[in-house]
């Protein structure tokens, strides 16, 4: 009989606990070990849901391949929240559909690309932008720092919706 197959946040926990210094991913703004990952991810899923991202939220990213995308990746399934995927090449015409079909609590972006948002929403989406760099708003830096007194664990259920 084979092992079942562990879902991302678990197999992302049993890794850092197992390897802790293993390296789980690698990019141009640097790596980060199993052990980071996973304490991050917990890091960003307690600030999401300190933001107010409940079980079944939709949570946005608008940006290009970043460090935080992974983070972000397993931090939404914790928080039980479903992660959108943006693409920034889309016209905001084509990002306003989506936008408007899924209506995300917070739509992590680069500050480059949050005209975007605003051009797709005319402004008024009730959508929050959470910046990936330093800026007046909300940031990820922020929400993650949020995030640094745990909240209990949300368990994610086999059928939750992952992402869309």
């Amino acid at each position: 009989m084979s092992e079942p197959v562990l879902a991302l946040d678990a197999s992302v926990r049993q890794h850092a606990r197992e390897m802790p210094h293993g390296l789980a991913v690698l990019s141009d703004q640097g790596l980060l070990t199993w052990a980071d990952l996973d304490r991050r991810a917990d890091w960003l899923a307690d600030g999401l849901r300190r933001a107010g991202v409940a079980p079944g939220d939709y949570v946005g990213w608008l940006g290009r391949n970043r460090i935080e995308f992974p983070v972000l990746v397993v931090a939404a399934r914790r928080a039980r929240a479903v992660l959108v995927g943006l693409n920034w090449r889309l016209k905001s015409a084509e990002l306003a559909l989506i936008v408007a079909d899924c209506r995300p609590k917070l739509i992590l972006t680069e500050t480059e690309l949050a005209p975007l948002v605003a051009e797709c929403t005319g402004g008024k989406s009730g959508t929050e932008l959470v910046y990936l760099e330093h800026h007046a708003g909300r940031t990820y830096e922020r929400l993650m720092a949020s995030g640094r007194e745990p909240l209990p664990r949300l368990t994610p259920e086999p059928d939750d919706p992952v992402f869309l």
